[in-house]
């Protein structure tokens, strides 16, 4: 994955599918993938399930013909906010050029 270069800077939407095969485990992942979305907009939990090159993350959650999806947004500011996306002007040598 670190080698992936992206022309945007950020993943937008990542879908992960889940199949369950129970019901209720289906239901209860549901659950705790929405209490962890309400973690996170109390700022709780923030390491969770929260990367800063992708800008939400989808659950397709299946039990037969039955689905739900969780949606869980980035916290904080993307990737390309906190990682100058320029190149350092630093000659190989380490020393760095001046404009002078």
């Amino acid at each position: 994955m670190k080698k992936l270069s992206f022309n945007a800077g950020e993943i937008k939407n990542l879908t992960a599918q889940i199949d369950f095969t129970d019901e209720d485990d289906l239901g209860t992942a549901a659950k705790t993938f929405d209490n962890l979305r309400l973690a996170h907009l109390r700022g709780q939990k923030s390491e969770v399930l929260s990367y800063a090159g992708c800008a939400r993350i989808t659950f397709d959650l299946r039990f037969g013909k039955s689905r739900r999806e969780s949606v869980l947004p980035r916290q904080g500011y993307p990737k390309r906010m906190l990682t100058a996306s320029y190149k350092d002007l630093t000659r190989a040598d380490g020393a760095a050029m001046n404009s002078i």
